[in-house]
């Protein structure tokens, strides 16, 4: 659409959803870039600023922090409105009950078996699963952006093709009420407004998913285009919705999925002052990029710059900041501080609680390894708190991937690293994968 249009439409172009206003998300002007991965953060506000300047999902109002702040404001929401996330509080706050039976008299305080394989499901398979998918989708949007300059280039795709982030759009429900979520990303031209001409849509995956997987939601959406939509909170009629471009009626189908690389393993300790810190190698980028894959058939693949273990690392550290940030919310009135923990600050008390938690979630499991009457659910679960403990204590590349003789978790120390510094692995076999 040329410049003048999209000026004269504006009224129902812009930002879809309206940003919130700082005063009404307590944490907004918390979140910086700096709560990821030094390298990712750069990148990120480099492709945010790109998106800015394109025509993908038309954020005219919006800086590249607000952008972010957004997405993990968002996702924080969730995680809160969520009946697991007032569990999660607790667990920071309480942690396991240290008996067998729980009293009745602490019962809404100290976490029961259940309520501790919940929590550690929820931080696990919700919360990191969530930042993971936010800063793969971002990273997508840009990647989409270069995918269309490059389309259009060709000649394969319209020069009216605009990039829409899936925030912007919503179809119908299978009774064509309500307003189900549509396509990660589309590509559309909106030339003839009313009319919506559908050119290209994206499945966005951060993990592992097969194409016929990805392809096969991308199908049901698209069936879904039958009913009409909804673009920038305004209903498009089925009549005024065309799916497909030039005289065949092609669709362009995408996905997207973070590439396979992986993070260093290798660490050391140096002296920083009176203290003694872990530092791990970050990872060589030269001639690392976007990947455009053409799979014939109108179906396109992107691998992306960064690696699902890079994206992963910082989704980790995201949960570990939004840790300090509830830790500040829950250890700073007078009185709140755990025994021990004066000399912390309420953000240093947030971090410390969850791996004290998981070090207590752990030990009844451990215990009941080593009699052989552990369970194979209760032995993932074992495994899911260790993974968590070793990342937050040690960080992504090194926790995530110690393993033992048997290629099993388990949880890793100082002395353990020590011995793989000078050696290679423990003693018993237990090393950096």
């Amino acid at each position: 659409m040329a410049e003048k249009e999209k000026k004269k439409q504006g009224s129902w172009h812009g930002t879809w959803p309206p940003p919130k206003p700082a005063d009404e998300f307590p944490l907004w002007n918390a979140i910086n870039f700096n709560i990821l991965a030094r390298p990712l953060a750069n990148d990120l506000q480099v492709a945010l600023a790109a998106i800015l300047e394109s025509p993908v999902g038309f954020f005219s109002d919006h800086t590249p922090l607000n952008l972010f702040r957004r997405s993990v404001a968002n996702s924080i929401r969730d995680i809160e409105s969520d009946p697991r996330g007032l569990l999660f509080k607790r667990f920071l706050l309480y942690g396991p009950y240290p008996e067998n039976t729980i009293a009745a008299s602490v019962r809404d305080k100290w976490l029961d078996a259940d309520e501790v394989a919940e929590a550690v499901t929820f931080v696990y398979s919700s919360i990191i699963t969530r930042f993971q998918g936010d800063l793969t989708e971002m990273y997508a949007a840009d990647a989409c952006r270069k995918l269309r300059q490059e389309l259009v280039a060709r000649d394969i795709l319209p020069q009216s093709a605009d990039v829409i982030i899936g925030d912007s759009i919503r179809l119908p429900g299978e009774s064509g009420h309500g307003r189900l979520k549509g396509p990660d990303l589309v590509f559309l031209s909106t030339r003839d407004l009313p009319n919506v001409q559908i050119l290209a849509v994206v499945e966005v995956k951060s993990g592992r998913k097969s194409f016929a997987a990805m392809e096969t939601q991308l199908a049901r959406h698209v069936s879904r285009f039958a009913k009409g939509l909804y673009l920038w909170g305004r209903k498009i009629p089925k009549d005024d919705v065309r799916v497909g471009f030039g005289p065949d009626r092609r669709l362009l189908k995408i996905t997207i999925q973070p590439s396979d690389w992986k993070l260093p393993r290798s660490f050391c300790f140096r002296k920083v002052g009176r203290a003694r810190r872990l530092f791990v190698d970050e990872p060589d980028l030269s001639g690392i990029a976007d990947r455009f894959i053409d799979r014939g058939s109108d179906r396109w693949h992107v691998s992306l710059k960064w690696s699902k273990e890079a994206i992963a690392e910082s989704a980790y550290e995201m949960t570990a900041w939004y840790m300090e940030q509830v830790g500040k919310a829950v250890f700073s009135a007078e009185g709140s501080m755990p025994a021990g923990w004066a000399e912390m600050t309420p953000a240093q008390a947030g971090a410390n609680a969850v791996k004290q938690s998981l070090y207590w979630a752990i030990r009844p499991y451990a215990i009941r390894e080593k009699e052989g009457t552990l369970t194979k659910a209760e032995r993932a679960l074992m495994q899911r708190a260790i993974a968590l403990y070793n990342c937050y204590c040690f960080g992504y590349s090194l926790g995530m991937n110690y393993r033992n003789a048997k290629g099993s978790r388990e949880m890793l120390w100082p002395q353990d690293l020590d011995e793989i510094a000078a050696k290679g692995r423990t003693e018993s076999g237990a090393r950096i994968r």
